[in-house]
């Protein structure tokens, strides 16, 4: 079905860059009568959770041409970009999109990354730190695209944390309540994706 296990991130020696990820065409692990009889057995009993609506999301980027980066090749090609969290620093995590992306997710394993006394990358942030940087307009287009056919997904951009060089070229994550993101865009800063 669609809640398979999800495998963990790579291990890169110091130093190394990961190969920059590959967006590949969106695939619904479910469709068609599998998925309407499944739906509607959910809503009979009154079950909506994160793996129906990421079905849904999948679907609709297959439908709408929008590929999807594999999110652990994304979170190790982040890692070596930033650089490994050191103690409680953290080197890159999600930035909210828009205002009303704020305070919104919590992502189980993905925010709140804790291993022992250390955290790790790819937290979400709740608070006021929403993404300041320019974003292309077709990746807008993108944003109103999903949030036009999903008004309760938000969006998150990684971004670095602290201080040091600002080494950009962000992505976009679709993220709903307790679902891993899909990210679903890259540009590359300042001359963004063109």
């Amino acid at each position: 079905m669609f809640w398979s296990k999800r495998s963990g991130t790579t291990t890169l020696a110091a130093g190394a860059i990961a190969k920059e990820p590959i967006p590949v065409a969106a695939s619904p692990e479910i469709m068609g009568e599998e998925l309407a009889e499944y739906e509607a057995i959910a809503k009979k009993i009154g079950f909506d959770n994160p793996a129906l609506i990421e079905a849904r999301l999948r679907i609709f980027f297959a439908e709408n041409g929008i590929c999807v980066y594999p999110y652990e090749k994304v979170f190790s090609y982040l890692d070596s970009k930033y650089g490994k969290p050191y103690g409680w620093s953290r080197n890159w995590g999600w930035r909210p999109l828009r205002k009303q992306d704020v305070k919104r997710v919590f992502i189980g394993e993905v925010s709140g990354h804790y291993e022992g006394l250390y955290q790790k990358n790819g937290h979400v942030l709740n608070q006021n730190e929403n993404y300041v940087a320019a974003v292309p307009t077709p990746v807008l287009r993108t944003v109103e695209k999903i949030a036009e056919a999903f008004p309760d997904v938000h969006f998150f951009v990684s971004d670095q944390l602290g201080r040091g060089d600002r080494t950009r070229d962000p992505f976009l994550a679709v993220m709903v309540q307790n679902m891993q993101p899909l990210v679903v865009e890259r540009w590359d800063e300042p001359a963004f994706r063109m």
